[in-house]
């Protein structure tokens, strides 16, 4: 574009023509961008979410994290390259493969698993899902903190991870 620019100098009115559409093609690229950027659904990590993922990569590759559904979508098991039971990115995927039912039956396991009324599914979830940590934000592990399935080894000010007993998430 500034070769052929400097080509035109004779002509202001093409060049300044040429500028005009420069900036018109480029204007909507740019509003794009801004509005995808300021939506609620760009999601920022910050330095806790970092520091947890960062624990999570020194975890065995094979690693099954369980994380409850308000952690949205899962940055810290995802950017630390573990497996979740579900989470945003992987929905498409088990549609897809195992179908909605799947999805479903993973979501409710989910939330029946960190529902404090129901402290006696939580040993069926884990050997279900093979689960090796379970992660959540630091207000909601009063009632994990408990648990004798779990073992907590890693806290900050926002997340909180579990170790699963060695007991209960031998593989087959």
């Amino acid at each position: 574009v500034p070769y052929f620019l400097v080509k035109i100098k004779h002509d202001r009115k093409k060049y300044f023509t040429i500028i005009a559409l420069i900036i018109l093609l480029s204007f909507p690229g740019t509003v794009q961008f801004l509005s995808l950027r300021f939506k609620h659904s760009y999601f920022t990590v910050n330095s806790n979410a970092m520091a947890a993922e960062k624990y999570l990569e020194t975890t065995p590759p094979k690693s099954v994290v369980l994380h409850s559904l308000e952690i949205v979508p899962s940055v810290v098991s995802n950017l630390s390259g573990r497996s979740s039971v579900l989470s945003l990115i992987q929905i498409p995927v088990i549609i897809g493969t195992a179908g909605i039912p799947e999805a479903k039956k993973r979501h409710e396991d989910i939330v029946l698993f960190f529902n404090p009324d129901t402290p006696d599914t939580r040993s069926l979830i884990l050997k279900k899902y093979k689960v090796d940590y379970v992660l959540v934000l630091s207000n909601d592990s009063k009632s994990l903190d408990k648990e004798p399935l779990l073992s907590k080894v890693y806290e900050n000010s926002e997340y909180v991870i579990y170790k699963v007993n060695t007991t209960m998430n031998k593989r087959e």
